[in-house]
């Protein structure tokens, strides 16, 4: 027997914090819970900064090509805001 959602609270009422779903007898949250100090602003920072190499590269290389950025860059001569 397979469950499946049977309403969105969340999405029936966008300004305040209801659950994500529900399905059956079940009430659905997600959670997100950051692993390293200030994932999601370095994340996003992060993203920002390099995100468009992913556009820039996207082509056909007769190569495989791999860039590594260490996490520590995020600190390096750019401010953090």
């Amino acid at each position: 027997m397979g469950l499946q959602v049977d309403r969105w609270p969340d999405e029936e009422t966008r300004d305040s914090k209801d659950i994500d779903a529900e399905a059956g007898d079940f009430a659905i949250e997600h959670t997100s819970i950051d692993t390293i100090a200030n994932q999601r602003r370095d994340s996003a920072w992060f993203k920002g900064a390099v995100g468009c190499l992913e556009g820039e590269l996207h082509c056909e290389h007769p190569f495989r090509l791999v860039v590594t950025l260490p996490y520590e860059v995020r600190k390096l001569g750019v401010r953090h805001d």
